[in-house]
C-alpha cells in the first residue's frame, strides 16, 4: 500500500514507469502517453491528498492544521471512483492498480474515521 505522506508525483510517475521518474529533468521530451500517464497519476495524488486531509489523516498544507471535515472527504474518494468506473478498460495495469490501491486506502480510512466517530457518540450519551 502507499504510504501516502512520502509519496511526491515523481515516485508516482516511477510506479506508473514514466521516465524512472524523472519528468523534471532537462531535456526530456515525454511522448503525449508518458505526459497523460504522469497526469493522471497527479489527478488521483490530487483527490487522494485531499480526502487524507479531508478526514484528518494530514495536515491542511495551507493553513498548517488537522481539520476534518467527512462530506467532503467523501466527495473526493466518489470523484475516483467515478473515474475507476469511467475509465474502465481505458487505463494500463500500473494505472488501474495505483487508483484502486489509492480508493482502498481511502476507503479503509473514511471507515476507520467513521467508527471513531461512532465510539465518541457512545461515549457521549
Amino acid at each position: 500500500m502507499f504510504k501516502l505522506g512520502v509519496l511526491r508525483l515523481y515516485e508516482v510517475c516511477k510506479i506508473l514507469g514514466t521516465h524512472e521518474g524523472n519528468i523534471f529533468a532537462r531535456n526530456v521530451q515525454m511522448t503525449n502517453d508518458e505526459k497523460n500517464t504522469a497526469l493522471f497519476g497527479s489527478l488521483v495524488l490530487m483527490f487522494q491528498t485531499a480526502a487524507m486531509q479531508q478526514m484528518g489523516k494530514m495536515k491542511n498544507q495551507v493553513t498548517d492544521k488537522i481539520e476534518r471535515n467527512m462530506e467532503q472527504a467523501q466527495l473526493s474518494i466518489d470523484m475516483l471512483d467515478m473515474l475507476s468506473v469511467k475509465m474502465k478498460g481505458n487505463l494500463t495495469s500500473e494505472e488501474s492498480s495505483y487508483l484502486s490501491n489509492a480508493l482502498r486506502e481511502l476507503k479503509l480510512n473514511y471507515v476507520d474515521e467513521q467508527a471513531k466517530d461512532q465510539a465518541s457518540k457512545k461515549e457521549t450519551l
